[in-house]
């Protein structure tokens, strides 16, 4: 024992014998003016380092005295008289912001939740304050826990329970199963069946807890302490299992520095106790991938999902976050990892789909792109927790301070979003590494074979729309040219793909459809289909152009005159075929400029790179491409990029040395071929700090251009200033200077159904 821990034990001893009214509320006074006298030192200016050391830790030693006086002022109270330990609890807490490494007080707090029968946040608490700085006491408080939760698991099985119980019995049951697991972990005693039964009941009271959770009618007001008492059992029970992990490795009581954690499982994870604790955090956390998967293809925008997403996604990143640490663990031939990545990868795509990736970008700028300096509550409950300690320092090099982020609150929202955005940067490495995803309806969790839930049936995907601010900018994914439209009368805007879920053709064979052409091409197709209806012109003979629906095959009248000189044959040479009409003043023929009709074509650099490259490279090639490719047609050519891709590669070193995450579309691949654009004029930096397309969408408008892009710009729209008639007049626009594109191998693809509205002169 430390010289502090025998110090208190002393004084413990002490006080237990004489827990007087009158002495326990002149402790109390005592401390709280001692209290009062460190908050005052501390705020004086100038104070040398160490001495703000001692202030800090005399302080936190005080608190901690005072929310034991609180908790003995309860113990005095007589047996069946309520007690209320938040006052208690407070001042752990309070100690707790002061020095977030200290392993008493997370006894003390352990000790709290134990009374109150939270015996999952006892054991995690308890497993706090053995891998701390300070670590406190040893692994007999976090035992005798687990050994309470084995015993109500053993009772729950001779109880025979059912599903349907509602969700406070369902807690329970999980937490009783998930502990009962977790001593196995730490003691080692039971056999590989026993291992393998504990840990089936565990998975399958986890299932049942989210499904009573997702029970709930959507008409009733969201239960927020359920959600959040849900959040804290999933988060809880991970970090127990990550502490458990750890403590194959090491003796996890004594004082050990964060060092020490880092470099934990370098050999991989060999032992077999190793490879059980393992096994257990994967199977946990896919289950609860699985239910997120399930929520967001069902109903996206639901406010009830939304909540739902945000309670189970902090467990989700807290225990990918910790396995990054540690690449050997993520190997596939661990149990249960294969099945956690291919969860991961379905999560991912579920998130893209629905427009998190573009939420990620508007969030980013609200916090003026550095979404590091926003501060979510499991960030700051993970300060202190060495096992986690190395991530929390990547994502935030300054200290985690009570202050930290004060005046900047993040709605539901938000967590959300940035919630979701962390959990695609950690599963990115799984999405790109080449294999595709397996099917979601079959989990498996390495050596047991754990059967499927229930919840995790066949999922049909939903795509809807990530912002749901204005109806305008409502779509869904083109498969054709994978662009997102919104299929007015079941086509895509793009690139005329005719919807098979939509039935909106009311094209008749009697003549209605020609209404809709032009009349230079109503005459056309007359004089056409009158020249092939000739005697002598077989209508099946192969020669016979096709017969368009809404014409007729036989001649109105024989001698009547044709409006035009239509072709004796069918032109089987494309170019030929597309030239038919083009003299007539009605018809622009997509993208070739005669000299008074150049146009200025403004490329997105960053989106037709990053399609060029398959999304895994930033090629500047494909920049290179699609700008040759529109000056050869003759028109003027643009294209914005950020500042920072003209970056060498030692100032984007220097960048990921002071934490910033750089994906592959903020890392070119050939930052000479972009500087040689620059020079001649074509690629125009933008700063670093600003929205690139901004100034693409800025440019465009003012010089009547259109934009090179695939981007439906949804974060621009939705973040506009202005009435809701702004929006969907900029969307409008968007829609007829927006030209899609595709790319077969280096060949550049512009949508071949593009019109150019106006030619500028």
């Amino acid at each position: 024992q430390s010289i502090s821990e025998r110090l208190w034990r002393s004084w413990y001893r002490e006080i237990e014998k004489n827990q007087s009214p009158f002495v326990l509320t002149s402790c109390s006074k005592f401390y709280s003016s001692l209290v009062d006298q460190l908050q005052a030192s501390l705020r004086r200016p100038n104070r040398l380092p160490e001495h703000l050391d001692g202030l800090k830790h005399s302080l936190q030693l005080a608190l901690v005295a005072l929310g034991d006086v609180a908790r003995y002022q309860q113990n005095r109270l007589q047996k069946g008289e309520s007690r209320d330990w938040s006052a208690a609890r407070a001042y752990y807490q309070r100690a707790l912001e002061v020095a977030p490494s200290s392993g008493k007080v997370y006894n003390q707090m352990g000790l709290l939740a134990v009374l109150e029968g939270k015996l999952v946040d006892g054991a995690y608490l308890y497993a706090r304050s053995l891998v701390c700085e300070s670590p406190f006491g040893n692994s007999s408080n976090l035992l005798h826990v687990l050994q309470r939760g084995r015993t109500a698991d053993k009772q729950l099985q001779a109880q025979q329970q059912v599903s349907g119980s509602p969700s406070c019995e369902a807690m329970e049951a999980y937490s009783a199963r998930v502990l009962s697991c977790l001593r196995m972990l730490l003691t080692g005693k039971d056999s590989k069946s026993d291992w393998g039964e504990a840990l089936k009941r565990s998975l399958a009271a986890l299932g049942h807890l989210l499904d009573v959770c997702d029970q709930q009618d959507e008409s009733m007001p969201i239960d927020g302490s359920l959600l959040e008492k849900l959040s804290s059992l999933l988060t809880h029970a991970v970090c127990l299992t990550i502490v458990l992990t750890h403590s194959t490795q090491h003796v996890i009581e004594e004082k050990l520095s964060r060092e020490s954690f880092d470099e934990a499982f370098k050999a991989g994870a060999g032992s077999e106790r190793t490879q059980k604790a393992l096994e257990a955090g994967n199977v946990m956390v896919s289950c609860v991938l699985l239910k997120l998967v399930a929520l967001l293809s069902a109903s996206a925008e639901s406010t009830r999902t939304k909540y739902f997403a945000n309670a189970l996604l902090p467990a989700v990143n807290v225990y990918l976050d910790w396995l990054q640490l540690h690449q050997k663990l993520l190997l596939k031939l661990n149990p249960g990892a294969a099945a956690l990545q291919e969860h991961c990868i379905a999560l991912f795509h579920t998130l893209s789909a629905n427009g998190f990736i573009e939420r990620g970008l508007c969030c980013a700028r609200k916090w003026d792109d550095d979404l590091s300096s926003a501060v979510l509550p499991e960030d700051r409950e993970m300060n202190g927790f060495l096992p986690y300690e190395k991530a929390l320092l990547a994502r935030f090099p300054e200290e985690l301070t009570p202050e930290k982020n004060s005046s900047r609150q993040l709605t539901e929202e938000e967590r959300l979003v940035l919630r979701a955005t962390r959990f695609m940067t950690l599963s990115e490495r799984f999405v790109f590494s080449g294999k595709p995803p397996t099917p979601i309806s079959c989990m498996e969790s390495g050596s047991s074979k754990i059967t499927q839930l229930a919840s995790s049936g066949a999922i049909a995907t939903t795509i809807v729309d990530p912002f749901a601010i204005d109806p305008v900018l409502n779509g869904r994914l083109c498969v054709l040219c994978s662009n997102t439209s919104t299929f007015a009368e079941g086509v895509c805007e793009f690139c005329g793909y005719e919807d098979e879920d939509c039935d909106v053709d009311t094209v008749s064979d009697d003549g209605g459809d020609s209404l809709n052409h032009p009349s230079w091409i109503q005459q056309y197709d007359l004089a056409y289909n009158n020249n092939n209806s000739s005697p002598g012109t077989s209508p099946a003979s192969p020669q016979s152009p096709p017969v368009r629906r809404g014409s007729s095959t036989s001649s109105s009248s024989p001698q009547s005159t044709p409006p035009m000189s239509p072709p004796g044959k069918l032109e089987i040479d494309f170019k030929t075929i597309m030239a038919i009409g083009a003299d007539n003043d009605d018809f622009q023929d997509g993208l070739t400029a005669s000299k008074d009709q150049r146009r200025l074509i403004v490329v997105d650099a960053p989106n037709v790179a990053m399609r060029h490259g398959k999304g895994k490279v930033f090629s500047c090639a494909g920049i290179e491409l699609a700008v040759n490719y529109f000056q050869a047609l003759g028109h003027r050519v643009v294209a914005f990029i950020p500042d920072y891709m003209l970056q060498s590669d030692d100032e984007r070193a220097e960048r990921e040395e002071q934490g910033e995450v750089l994906t592959a579309a903020k890392i070119p691949d050939d930052v000479a071929l972009l500087e040689r654009l620059v020079h001649k004029g074509v690629l125009i930096p933008t700063p670093p700090q600003d929205y690139d397309d901004s100034y693409s969408i800025q440019y465009a408008g003012l010089h009547d251009g259109y934009v090179v892009t695939n981007d439906l710009f949804r974060d621009h729209i939705v973040n506009m200033v202005g009435p809701r008639e702004r929006k969907v007049a900029m969307r409008a626009w968007l829609r007829a200077h927006q030209i899609s594109y595709s790319w077969v191998r280096n060949e550049f693809l512009p949508n071949p159904n593009f019109r150019c509205e106006v030619a500028c002169t």
